[in-house]
């Protein structure tokens, strides 16, 4: 079965990041990808944020739902090789889904 392509902005965050592209097949990888980003543009003491991000597929099946997500960077001593060089992962990315009331202070900005 082939993957349905599905797009998706970041909405708000305690960070203030918004916006970007993010195609994906579900929500939580499209919140993954989103939080890396918010991660990479955050100042290097930001280990925690909150985030929206919304469904922008163009279709006529697309809900164009928003999803409420947490996330936690955290420093990694993984490694692995890729074309013969080892590479050294900095962070860890753990995203969780979670609820309007862990993201009503963002809420607020989107006059929602």
């Amino acid at each position: 079965m082939t993957e349905t392509k599905r797009f998706f902005t970041i909405d708000a965050s305690s960070t203030k990041k918004t916006g970007g592209r993010y195609n994906s097949a579900t929500p939580m990888s499209a919140a993954t990808k989103a939080a890396r980003r918010i991660f990479r543009e955050a100042d290097s003491h930001v280990n925690s944020i909150r985030f929206i991000i919304r469904e922008t597929t163009r279709s006529t099946n697309s809900s164009n739902k928003r999803h409420y997500y947490t996330a936690k960077r955290t420093h990694s001593t993984r490694t692995f090789v890729k074309a013969g060089k080892t590479f050294k992962v900095e962070f860890d990315v753990e995203v969780k889904m979670t609820d309007e009331t862990h993201v009503k202070d963002l809420l607020h900005t989107l006059g929602a």
